[in-house]
């Protein structure tokens, strides 16, 4: 069974500083109120821009499932969805080259993880759209850079809540054909 982990991601830039605070928090469901694991750091920031800080909170998320990626897979999980509340970077995601100005950053974050490259990501990784409320920002404090990596990679046997009985399923090229709002993925 194809497991679906969600990643919360987000950052802080104390006033005053050269630095952010990273956060990813991990919940099972898009609903769930408890993390399954969570990561706090506080890193050097990439410059003192907010859009570039984002993408570096972006590398922080892609950084942290690779670290746990072995153990999400021995849990079953296949697929980590990203989840943020900036649609502005959703969109960088889903199309790095959208804003040349920040493409260099997109591919900084990513280079790394790409199949092929020296942390190669063996687990799907995902982007839903950006959402109102994002659960890792509030883990984006000192108090809980303290606590890193007390948390464990916890997930509950799960079975499949929805009836798959009148399910149709459709190859790639279906879906593509039925669907006219389809959003293209350039590389």
């Amino acid at each position: 069974m194809d497991n679906t982990i969600y990643c919360h991601f987000s950052f802080s830039r104390p006033k005053g500083t050269n630095s952010v605070i990273l956060a990813v928090a991990l919940y099972e469901t898009i609903y769930d109120k408890k993390t399954i694991y969570k990561r706090v750091e506080e890193r050097e920031l990439w410059e003192n821009q907010q859009f570039i800080t984002a993408i570096q909170s972006y590398e922080f998320a892609l950084e942290t499932i690779y670290r746990i990626q072995g153990e999400l897979i021995k849990k079953g999980c296949r697929t980590v969805m990203l989840v943020t509340d900036n649609s502005t970077l959703v969109g960088w995601i889903l199309n790095p080259k959208k804003n040349r100005a920040y493409t260099a950053f997109m591919n900084r974050a990513v280079e790394k993880y790409r199949v092929g490259a020296v942390n190669e990501l063996e687990i799907g990784v995902g982007v839903l759209e950006a959402v109102s409320y994002e659960k890792a920002h509030k883990y984006c404090k000192r108090e809980f850079l303290a606590e890193n990596n007390v948390s464990k990679v916890r997930k509950q046997d799960t079975h499949n809540a929805i009836d798959m009985s009148n399910v149709k399923v459709m190859n790639i090229n279906q879906i593509e054909e039925n669907n006219p709002n389809r959003v293209e993925v350039k590389w």
